[in-house]
C-alpha cells in the first residue's frame, strides 16, 4: 500500500545533560573522551548513535559512510578503537535508565533527546544542558495518509485539506507561540545557509552566558541551539548496505 508523506517541524535533538564534577563544562562530542568521565556517562540504548558519536570525535558526520572513511583517511581500526573507547566511558546503555542514573548520581554526564534531558534539567538544579559545537542529530515528526484513505476524492491522491494544514502550522504566527525544543521548533526558526547566529546565540558563548553551554535561552524564551550548530546538525539518514556491514563489525 502506498502512502503520501509530509513533513512537519523538527521536534527534537540530540543533546546532553552536564553535572559539576570538577572538570571543564564540556562542550563538544570529543569531551565524552575526558578520562573523569570514564564509567559515568549514561547513553540511550541506540548502536547507531553510538557508532554516530564516534564518528563525530574522528571528524566525520551521523551519517558518513563506507566510502567517507575511505575518502577522509579514517581507518576501521581507529573507527573501533573509538567506539570501544566509549564503551569504556559508559556507566550503561538504556533508553529509561539513563535519565534516571543521572537523576541519582551515579552518571555524571547523560546523553539524551531534548525531550528527555531538559525535563531533568528542571529537577536537578546543578545541571546544565549543551548541544554539541559540532552538531547533532534532530529528528522530525510525520504525517502519513494511506493512498487507499477514503480521505481523498481520487484513489492514490492525497487529501485535499494538506495544504490548508501546512499554511496553518508553517504561519508566521504560530511560530513566535512555539518553544523550541520544549514543545516542537517551527521551520519558520531554523537558520538559513550562511546564518552563523539565528535562532540562538552565536556560537562560543553559552546559555545566561555560561560558558561551553551551548544551549541558548533567546528574547522569546524559547530555548534554542545557536544557528551554527543547527547547521551542522543531520537528519539521520538510512545506511547503504557496505555501511550497515562495517557497523555491524564495529558493534561485534
Amino acid at each position: 500500500m502506498g502512502v503520501h508523506c509530509c513533513w512537519l517541524p523538527p521536534r527534537q535533538v540530540e543533546k546532553c545533560l552536564y553535572g559539576s564534577v570538577g572538570v571543564a563544562a564540556p562542550r563538544d562530542w570529543s569531551d565524552l573522551l575526558h578520562p573523569k568521565f570514564k564509567g559515568r556517562i549514561a547513553f540511550p540504548a541506540s548502536s547507531r548513535g553510538l557508532v554516530g558519536i564516534a564518528l563525530k570525535t574522528l571528524g566525520l558526520g551521523f551519517n558518513s559512510n563506507a566510502n567517507d572513511l575511505r575518502a577522509w583517511g579514517v581507518s576501521e581500526t581507529a573507527l573501533k578503537k573509538r567506539v570501544q573507547e566509549l564503551k569504556r566511558q559508559a556507566l550503561l546503555f538504556d533508553d529509561r535508565e539513563h535519565v534516571r542514573a543521572f537523576a541519582f548520581g551515579d552518571a555524571w554526564l547523560v546523553v539524551g533527546s531534548s525531550l528527555d534531558v531538559m525535563a531533568l534539567s528542571a529537577t536537578v538544579s546543578q545541571a546544565r544542558l549543551f548541544v554539541p559545537a559540532s552538531g547533532t542529530t534532530l529528528w522530525a515528526d510525520l504525517f502519513v495518509q494511506p493512498s487507499s484513505s477514503k480521505a481523498t476524492r481520487d484513489p492514490g491522491e492525497p487529501s485535499p485539506l494538506i495544504p490548508a494544514w501546512l499554511d496553518f502550522i508553517l504561519s508566521p504566527s504560530r511560530s513566535v507561540t512555539t518553544t523550541g525544543l520544549k514543545s516542537g521548533l517551527s521551520p519558520l526558526l531554523l537558520p538559513d545557509t550562511g546564518a552563523e547566529g539565528a535562532p540562538g546565540q552565536a556560537c562560543g558563548s553559552g546559555m545566561n552566558g555560561t560558558e561551553g553551554l551551548n544551549v541558548a535561552l533567546d528574547v522569546k524564551g524559547r530555548f534554542l541551539p545557536p544557528g551554527c550548530v543547527l547547521q551542522r546538525s543531520e537528519f539521520l539518514l538510512p545506511l547503504d548496505r557496505e555501511t550497515t556491514d562495517l557497523y555491524n563489525r564495529m558493534l561485534g
